[in-house]
């Protein structure tokens, strides 16, 4: 079915529903090819930067869901619940939380719940990380300091002071010439 076959010759398209819209749209353009859902499963099984907001891994979580519910390929909660679980332990970063989750009864553990429970444990790692800078013990993240880009800031710096300088040299050279 062509858009053109949705409209009318005199009404244009104001008598087409959205609906309808949105079935020609999927029929004629939202076809998923199986290299489609493989890439969509490896996108769900994609890493998670702790420094990013929850959000973003959830809303990773769900619109891969929602594609491959849209492809007649579906995930079941248990295995919805199983990918984000493994990408969020993989991290390191939510021993507790991930503890805590293993002990739920099996009825509890649910989509809902794990978003409340990692969302939280997000916000307590984020809390920790503000409280132990505060402290003072930024300096382990100095450890790892990629040296190239140290070397890019010095280079940057020393740019600068040669420019201030020569910018200063120039200004007296022309305040000396118009004396």
């Amino acid at each position: 079915m062509y858009l053109r076959t949705l409209s009318h010759r005199v009404t244009g398209y104001a008598n087409v529903t959205t609906r309808q819209f949105l079935v020609h749209l999927y029929a004629t353009y939202g076809r998923l090819s199986p290299s489609d859902l493989i890439a969509n499963d490896t996108k769900m099984k994609s890493g998670y930067d702790p420094n990013l907001p929850i959000e973003s891994f959830i809303d990773q979580i769900e619109d891969c869901v929602a594609l491959a519910d849209a492809a007649a390929a579906p995930y079941s909660p248990a295995q919805i619940i199983a990918i984000a679980y493994n990408v969020l332990f993989s991290t390191g970063m939510f021993p507790d939380a991930c503890r805590d989750w293993r002990r739920r009864p099996l009825i509890q553990q649910n989509w809902a719940t794990f978003k409340v429970d990692f969302a939280l444990a997000h916000q307590e790692l984020r809390d920790s990380q503000v409280t132990s800078n505060q402290a003072g013990y930024q300096a382990a993240n100095n450890a790892a300091y990629d040296t190239a880009s140290y070397d890019i800031q010095q280079e940057t710096a020393l740019a600068i002071a040669n420019r201030a300088t020569a910018t200063a040299s120039d200004r007296s050279t022309v305040a000396s010439l118009t004396a």
